[in-house]
């Protein structure tokens, strides 16, 4: 017998067996569809009530929205008369806030509130975690009882925003023992088991229908986990005591609550369960034909099978070429061909797997060899690198110290030589100095350049500061007909006011210094590519300083008139010993970059439309109330 005669008759006996059982996996997959049924339409219930609810806390923050932005709310006109008479008009004709409206100030400070509660007034909110989410987000915010402190309300908060910034806040208290509306999305039909409740984002219920005793449950159930989440869906539980439970959740997203029903699945329809009990004993029938009939065919048919199951799980632990070639059969079946085919394959393996060992040695070895000659370049390229700065530097230093010693050369020469006027040996003696102050200068400077700043904090006032170095630079302004534009920060009735940050203030002077300097020279005739032999142009030459405070950082800008830089030269502007000067170490920037960076700040520069603005961003601990000009209040 071949084994298509097998596997129809086997299929022969399945049918038979199927015929008698059909009737009764129609019943049950009936019964199934309509739970799922009575299922969706418990969670579209749930999801009705859930919109319901959200709609009207949505209404609510709309109308505090509204009210948030009408030109009477304005914190900063010290005037809170318009203010009053706005929460005592939108109490008194709206029926959305017969329980009470309240107006806090940036601070969290309770303005006043309808209706009056002296308790109440002046108590200041800002520990709260409501307010300081709804500062942080300028978002509105809804609170429910378990948030706001033990009362048994629910805060429906919105900012107040002028201008883009945080003012202050109007909250309307809904208090859940006494909201007729709440109390309407439970207005559901329940069978004598189930329940209903609304929880807050704790989980805890804010309104409760029907079985007290399911309450507990419907805390305690993954569906209130889900529907806190914003998750919306149904599912089935057989809780202890094995009775069977329908939990249908929805999320209320205004508010992060969510409702949950609660139905005994046996409550839910009695007939449908009659019908199952009815065919139970069909559908046993059916099982035990299905069950004989499949061992009688796994005896037949999948002996061979589990066979050649057996030799794969061999294989697939690294067993290869050692299946025994299969016997071959009288009938000489589907199975025997299956089982030769299964031979010629192990076979195959065997001999690919040899090759792939073989092959994988080989390229192990090759991918060793070339590692280590990859490692050898790299450490030979590192070691190039290394002496190109160290060349590169030592030849920076170099050109200066040979600049410097020369004219101390010249300057030697002239005194040893005897034959030097009286008259000139003042000048020789001042271009002596001169060359040893430019020495120690490169020398402080390399020092500085190699070691980390050591900082001396002490609270500064930078615009006094900046004084001090413009009265310094006098003499070089004077004599490159410089303007000075000082603009300055100032208080919030605009005059001038300290603008004090913890900063070591030597440190800072010297790098305000350096960057002035700097933009002195950037405005002189040479920098605009004038010969020293040509009538310079005459041009209007102006330095700004400017300084800004803003909310975590305090900015300080020197911004000159002069030629500019191109990108390339901004791309290189903080390397060490980069120069576009005749004369100078090209450390100076690389110095000043590193002692802001050392105080916590970035020091940036820009170049559009002529000029050259260099930004000093240090951290700002300001104890005092500095309004940053135009650009922060």
């Amino acid at each position: 017998m071949s084994f298509r005669t097998k596997l129809t008759l086997a299929f022969l006996l399945v049918s038979l067996v199927g015929a008698g059982v059909t009737g009764a996996s129609l019943i049950i997959g009936s019964y199934q569809a309509q739970m799922e049924q009575i299922a969706e339409k418990e969670l579209l219930l749930a999801q009705n009530r859930a919109h319901a609810l959200e709609d009207d806390l949505t209404l609510v923050q709309a109308e505090l929205s509204r009210l948030s932005t009408l030109a009477e709310v304005d914190l900063a006109d010290n005037d809170m008369e318009p203010e009053k008479r706005v929460l005592r008009y939108a109490r008194k004709d709206s029926s959305l806030f017969q329980m009470g409206i309240l107006l806090f100030d940036d601070r969290g400070t309770c303005l006043w509130l309808e209706p009056s509660d002296a308790a109440v007034l002046g108590s200041s909110s800002a520990g709260e975690p409501w307010f300081k989410q709804l500062r942080a987000t300028s978002r509105p915010v809804i609170v429910d009882a378990s948030q706001a402190e033990g009362l048994d309300l629910v805060r429906v908060a919105v900012p107040i925003l002028r201008n883009d910034k945080f003012s202050g806040a109007l909250v309307g208290l809904l208090p859940t023992a006494q909201q007729a509306r709440f109390e309407d999305a439970l207005h559901i039909d329940l069978a004598p088991s189930g329940s209903a409740a609304i929880l807050d984002t704790k989980g805890n219920a804010l309104f409760s229908l029907g079985n007290h005793s399911g309450l507990a449950a419907i805390n305690a159930s993954e569906a209130t986990h889900l529907g806190l989440a914003g998750k919306l869906g149904r599912e089935w539980r057989t809780e202890p005591g094995g009775r069977t439970w329908l939990y249908a959740y929805a999320p209320i997203p205004a508010a992060g609550w969510t409702m949950v029903i609660r139905q005994a699945k046996d409550e839910l329809d009695d007939d449908l369960d009659r019908e199952l009990r009815l065919f139970s004993a069909l559908l046993l029938l059916g099982v035990s034909l299905a069950v004989l009939a499949g061992w009688t065919l796994a005896r037949v048919v999948t002996r061979p099978l589990l066979a050649l199951n057996e030799r794969a799980q061999k294989i697939a632990e690294g067993d290869f070429g050692t299946m025994p070639l299969p016997f071959r059969r009288k009938d000489g079946d589907e199975i025997e061909a299956l089982e030769r085919a299964f031979y010629r394959m192990d076979q195959a393996i065997s001999t690919r797997d040899r090759e792939i060992r073989g092959f994988a040695a080989s390229l192990e070895g090759k991918v060793e060899d070339r590692t280590a000659e990859l490692r050898r370049t790299q450490d030979q390229l590192l070691l190039s690198n290394r002496f190109a700065a160290m060349g590169k530097t030592a030849a920076a230093i170099a050109h200066e110290l040979k600049n410097a010693l020369n004219g101390l050369g010249v300057a030697v020469d002239l005194l040893a030589s005897g034959h030097t006027p009286p008259d000139k040996v003042d000048a020789v003696r001042v271009q002596v100095r001169e060359e040893v102050a430019r020495l120690r200068d490169i020398c402080d400077n390399l020092n500085l350049f190699a070691g980390e700043p050591r900082l001396h904090y002490s609270q500064t006032d930078v615009h006094e500061m900046i004084r001090r170095t413009l009265e310094l630079l006098k003499p070089a302004l004077l004599a490159g007909g410089v303007t000075v534009d000082l603009d300055l920060a100032r208080d919030r009735d605009e005059n001038p006011a300290p603008f004090v940050i913890p900063c070591d203030a030597q440190k800072l002077q010297s790098t305000l210094i350096n960057l002035c300097k700097n933009a002195i020279e950037a405005m002189a005739p040479t920098a605009f590519g004038e010969g020293l032999d040509t009538e310079p142009a005459q041009r209007r030459r102006f330095l700004t300083v400017r300084t800004r405070l803003f909310a975590d950082e305090a900015v300080i800008e020197v911004q000159d008139s002069g030629a500019g830089f191109d990108p390339e030269t901004g791309a290189r502007l903080f390397e060490p010993f980069f120069t576009t000067k005749r004369t100078g170490t090209g450390l100076g920037l690389a110095i000043a970059r590193k002692v802001i960076e050392a105080h916590g700040g970035k020091l940036t520069a820009r170049s559009l439309h002529g000029g050259a603005t260099f930004k000093i961003s240090l951290p700002a601990l300001v104890h005092l109330a500095v309004v940053s000009g135009k650009e922060a209040s």
